[in-house]
């Protein structure tokens, strides 16, 4: 795997915390740029867990630039084609991926998330990434911070980057603990071995119904990752594995094929559901010498695929603040003043496009598809535009 050149080193050392996708884009894009850095995981290892991640434009541009183009390449699938479709099949939009692609010079990509996880962490330099390391809380002075672990542990550094999460106890003790917002539906994800053609491997979809979606992702390698959701009580399961797919089957039992067949072939044990959450924004994420990063800063419901490649954004551009600006509280306020506007706009966004999806009264869900339907072209390839153009040139 080729990487950028590494900048000279500096004497900074940073501490993250969170070892998901933003804490690990934000190590490698700090590493090279000749930043030392640590990233604290709670966990005792990195689980192979979770489904696909769309890399939209803005995600493969940013991960390019961290030298992931050969990784791209050889672990993800290209997606050229994209359509938003009606319950029982009828296409409502084409959505314009080959346009964007050449305006962009950069097309969407579907990667398992745990192999990009495992790409990222091969890429660190050795005894960055250290595992069964909780933070439970931090101080910080006009020299340094100090992360305390519940090991009874602690450490200083320079700066400290919450990636912890939706549930991020840096942000937690940064702005004060509130509960995350639930969103009014839960989500279940699959990945399953799906024989499909050629065009159907560079081909993703989105159905909407009535309170009720579907999704489908090629992978490489002959497999599909699928999402399913529905309006639904918080916490509302239905106990076990095979029950929880009973539960995705009877949902998408009129939907159009593929959609029973490819959650017919997935394993109960493979499948996860989720509760849907995003947090009201914030107006500032850095005090002093800590600020936040990915889900710790700006979680935002998965409707527009943007909670991945806006960590990775967050990654570049602060590393980009801490290796050129004179003092480590400037580079900080200098990274927000960059991403705040852009991601809070995201969460909003997306928040917006899932209230629209998940309509189910027959007359607003009518009203829904055909408006989406009826709507020019130019308008979806607008918003894909600006989410495609983080200014990463």
């Amino acid at each position: 795997m080729e990487h950028s050149q590494a900048s000279a080193p500096s004497a900074m050392t940073v501490l993250i915390m969170g070892g998901g996708i933003g804490g690990l884009a934000t190590a490698l894009a700090c590493q090279l740029n000749g930043i030392r850095c640590f990233v604290f995981e709670r966990t005792q290892q990195l689980r192979d867990v979770g489904a696909s991640l769309i890399l939209a434009g803005n995600a493969v541009k940013a991960l390019n630039k961290l030298g992931f183009a050969d990784v791209l390449r050889t672990s993800a699938a290209p997606l050229r084609f994209s359509s938003l479709r009606s319950w029982h099949g009828g296409v409502l939009v084409e959505l314009p991926m080959q346009e964007i692609e050449r305006r962009f010079g950069v097309t969407a990509v579907a990667i398992h998330r745990a192999e990009l996880q495992a790409a990222l962490v091969q890429a660190l330099e050795p005894g960055t990434l250290r595992t069964n390391m909780q933070g439970i809380g931090f101080e910080q002075d006009g020299e340094g911070v100090c992360v305390r672990f519940a090991s009874g542990d602690s450490l200083r550094g320079d700066a400290l980057v919450g990636a912890d999460g939706l549930y991020s106890a840096v942000r937690s003790q940064l702005v004060g603990a509130t509960k995350p917002h639930y969103a009014g539906y839960v989500a279940w994800r699959g990945v399953t071995p799906f024989s499909m053609d050629e065009r159907e491997e560079q081909t993703t979809f989105e159905t909407w119904g009535a309170g009720k979606r579907f999704g489908f992702i090629p992978l490489t390698r002959g497999r599909v990752s699928w999402f399913a959701v529905a309006n639904a009580p918080e916490g509302a399961r239905e106990g076990n594995a095979e029950q929880e797919k009973r539960r995705v089957l009877d949902l998408v039992a009129n939907c159009h094929a593929p959609a029973h067949a490819v959650v017919e072939a997935t394993e109960a044990s493979a499948i996860i559901c989720t509760d849907i959450y995003d947090r009201p924004v914030l107006t500032a994420w850095s005090q002093g010498r800590i600020t936040l990063v990915g889900d710790a800063a700006h979680p935002m419901t998965p409707n527009l695929g943007q909670g991945a490649c806006q960590a990775i954004e967050d990654a570049y551009f602060l590393a980009e603040s801490l290796r050129s600006a004179p003092t480590i509280t400037s580079a900080l306020q200098r990274y927000e003043a960059q991403r705040i506007n852009r991601a809070n706009a995201i969460v909003q966004r997306s928040w917006q496009q899932g209230w629209i999806a998940q309509a189910e009264h027959p007359l607003a869900v009518r009203a829904r598809d055909t408006l989406v339907r009826l709507a020019p072209q130019r308008i979806f390839l607008k918003q894909m535009q600006w989410l495609v153009d983080n200014s990463i040139s």
